[in-house]
């Protein structure tokens, strides 16, 4: 779940922090709501915030092909996968969360080189000034049927809480610690066990071992990116 890194793609290419903030929802969103897809093609919006969002939907999704045909993913998630094993974690399917993790890492690359401080300064700014159009974008991409309406409320009040809490969640991907606690409530909202704090120790040692690998990837997949871009 790399948001952040989503996030800086679409400014950099887009130009419109909202397209950034945009880029962030697909991944967001499915905290709160795993049932909402954003369409392949964004429907039409007025100039503003809201066709900014929607054009980082489209970003978002136009990166990720990208992104998932990118060497340094696979070669991350092996890392991945090897260094938990050197660490010696005994959690149940940690291999499977190779992925994830491994994406999480390249957010806190991004956000240990941008600052913590900054980046939860920029996040605080747009949750205040773009909640409200990104909410209205979502239901473009999947307006909700009368029967569907009450879930949708429901939705909101949970985006609502999502980000009052998204600035400290960004900046705790910058650390080995705190990526592991995150990884723990991931775990957890799939239904799985509690981490003990000795394995967590353990995760957050193979996670501060992963760390320079994850600052070289995004270095790489950045001047990656930048030729794409520039054709």
């Amino acid at each position: 779940m790399n948001f952040l890194l989503h996030r800086a793609f679409a400014v950099r290419e887009v130009g419109d922090p909202a397209a950034g903030f945009g880029a962030m929802l697909p991944d967001l969103v499915r905290l709160v709501d795993r049932r909402w897809r954003p369409r392949t093609t964004s429907p039409d919006a007025p100039p503003g915030p809201v066709r900014g969002i929607l054009r980082g939907i489209e970003h978002h999704l136009e990166v990720d092909l990208w992104f998932h045909r990118a060497g340094e993913l696979r070669a991350g998630e092996r890392a991945t996968v090897e260094a938990l094993r050197v660490a010696g974690t005994t959690a149940r399917r940690m291999p499977l969360f190779a992925h994830p993790i491994w994406e999480m890492l390249l957010d806190g690359a991004w956000v240990r080189r941008a600052s913590a401080s900054a980046v939860e300064s920029a996040l605080r700014d747009e949750c205040e000034h773009l909640a409200a159009p990104a909410y209205e974008a979502m239901a473009l991409h999947g307006a909700p049927e009368a029967g569907e309406r009450s879930r949708w409320s429901v939705a909101e009040a949970d985006l609502a809480r999502l980000w009052s809490a998204l600035p400290a969640l960004a900046t705790g991907y910058a650390t080995a610690g705190g990526l592991a606690l995150r990884i723990d409530g991931m775990r957890a909202s799939l239904g799985l066990e509690r981490a003990a704090p000795e394995e967590i120790g353990r995760w957050r040692e193979a996670l501060a071992s992963l760390e320079p690998a994850a600052d070289d990837a995004l270095r790489t997949l950045e001047e990656a990116r930048a030729r794409v871009v520039s054709g």
